[in-house]
């Protein structure tokens, strides 16, 4: 646990700050959690949580490392993600690779050779790629990139 906290701190406070910057309306965007749940699990010893968590949304305050934390075992991602919400992120369920950034999800199954990319949790595209154990993570990322665009 200390490790963890040693990594949140060293993350948020080593940061290049043009390039990572924490958006919790982004993150809200992105994973759409219940926020009364969410203020809930943020704020559990505060007499109205919700009305805490709005004043984190509105800007008026700030989550500590603590929550960050939370937050992202909430959302089942790391904490370093919830500063890159722009970026592909990598998730494993149902025996898929899944790609995922705003609207898209990229899934890759059946042996790394199944390519299925969804755009607001509509199937967009599918394809079958032999070459997809040879190729980098930049070099899928760049592949997907195109595969949306």
């Amino acid at each position: 646990m200390q490790q963890k906290k040693f990594l949140i701190h060293y993350i948020y406070y080593n940061m290049e700050p043009t390039k990572f910057k924490f958006d919790i309306g982004k993150v809200i965007s992105q994973f759409e959690p219940d926020l009364e749940e969410l203020g809930r699990l943020l704020f559990p010893h505060v007499r109205y949580p919700k009305q805490a968590f709005d004043r984190i949304i509105k800007g008026e305050a700030n989550l500590d490392s603590t929550q960050i934390e939370t937050l992202a075992e909430y959302l089942g991602v790391l904490p370093a993600d919830l500063f890159t919400i722009d970026d592909w992120k990598g998730k494993f369920e149902q025996g898929s690779l899944f790609f995922i950034r705003g609207q898209y999800k990229v899934a890759l199954n059946y042996g790394g050779s199944f390519i299925t990319v969804y755009k607001d949790g509509k199937q967009m595209c599918q394809e079958v790629k032999s070459n997809v154990e040879s190729m980098t993570v930049p070099e899928f990322i760049q592949y997907i990139n195109n595969l949306i665009n």
